[in-house]
């Protein structure tokens, strides 16, 4: 059986269950809780179950031998939820069987503190099961984009040689090395190549996160780098620069771990990591004037530091600069 199918039954079969027990067993008042639910059907919940043509039943018989088909469809509904809880809770933990296990204790602990409060099981599941659609439609809207970034055409040699880039193979071997390097520098906490290799906004940011690491004794190790695929997505030239947009696909090991005691503080030592950067290259043709930081025009005697807010400048680059780094 599949995972997910697997969930979505012990989901159901734990629903049901609450249901039958809160509904039947637990002493309180059971008329309280009714299939009419306030339920909007308009509602697009970003699941695939499309619930426009349902009709519930508001007819509950507190006494009676049988759960109203409305309310069975609506805990069906919620039963999904469990399995939204355990692709939210899978981005902290990766045993999937663990995460759902934690949405469901999740979802039960919320449940008792919900009725200690006096709030009714049906109006729970539906606060409950809205905010996680609303969580696993961000979520489905991030896949989206990526899956799209991902299916970006490539530039054509004729994109590239109308910008003046002849050889595109010798280009993605230069921005590949310059992202090898700037991975090294950032390791080695090397703050002057990083200047080189980074615009001025992004070595000032790197090197703010570096300073950070290092008061937490902290080193971020980055070793055996496997180049699988790089694409350039976009080329555009303009007065001032030349700008190139890749996807690189790159597998690698990353961890942090404490310098004084060696151990592995974050990430897993043997633990290879396969990630798609989608990075932003470029190479500037005129001098820069004003510090891109805080604006201010630079005087011509300061080739390193912004007098006014102290960023790093780099000066009339010849080569391509990383500007933008973001992991898909």
């Amino acid at each position: 059986m599949k995972p997910l199918f697997k969930y979505l039954l012990l989901a159901t079969v734990l629903y049901t269950a609450l249901f039958f027990t809160f509904n039947y067993i637990v002493p309180f008042n059971p008329g309280s809780i009714t299939a009419d639910s306030g339920w909007d059907s308009d509602y697009d919940s970003g699941g695939s179950w499309d619930y426009s043509d349902s009709s519930y039943d508001s007819s509950y018989s507190g006494g009676g031998g049988y759960m109203s088909i409305g309310v069975f469809f609506i805990i069906l509904f919620f039963s999904s939820t469990m399995v939204g809880g355990g692709v939210l809770f899978g981005k902290y933990v990766k045993n999937s069987d663990l995460a759902v296990l934690l949405s469901l204790l999740l979802v039960f602990l919320l449940m008792m503190i919900s009725l200690s409060l006096g709030i009714e099981i049906i109006d729970f599941l539906i606060g409950y099961g809205i905010i996680i659609h609303i969580l696993l439609l961000i979520k489905l809207i991030k896949y989206i984009k990526r899956r799209n970034l991902l299916k970006s055409k490539e530039c054509s040699d004729e994109e590239l040689e109308s910008i003046g880039i002849k050889d595109s193979s010798k280009l993605k071997e230069k921005l590949y090395k310059t992202f090898i390097d700037i991975q090294n520098s950032w390791m080695n906490f090397d703050y002057d190549n990083l200047a080189k290799l980074c615009s001025d906004e992004l070595y000032n940011s790197y090197k703010s996160d570096l300073e950070v690491l290092k008061l937490k004794n902290g080193k971020n190790i980055m070793s055996n780098f496997n180049f699988k695929s790089m694409k350039i997505i976009s080329a555009i030239k303009d007065e001032e620069k030349i700008t190139i947009g890749v996807l690189l696909n790159v597998t690698f090991n990353d961890y942090v771990i404490n310098e004084k005691t060696d151990k592995v503080i974050r990430g897993k030592k043997n633990t290879i990591m396969d990630n798609t950067y989608k990075l932003e290259y470029v190479k500037y043709n005129t001098t820069i004037t004003e510090c891109p930081s805080c604006g201010v025009k630079l005087e011509e005697s300061s080739n390193k530091k912004c007098s006014h807010c102290g960023s790093v400048i780099v000066h009339n680059t010849k080569n391509y600069v990383l500007t933008h780094k973001e992991r898909i």
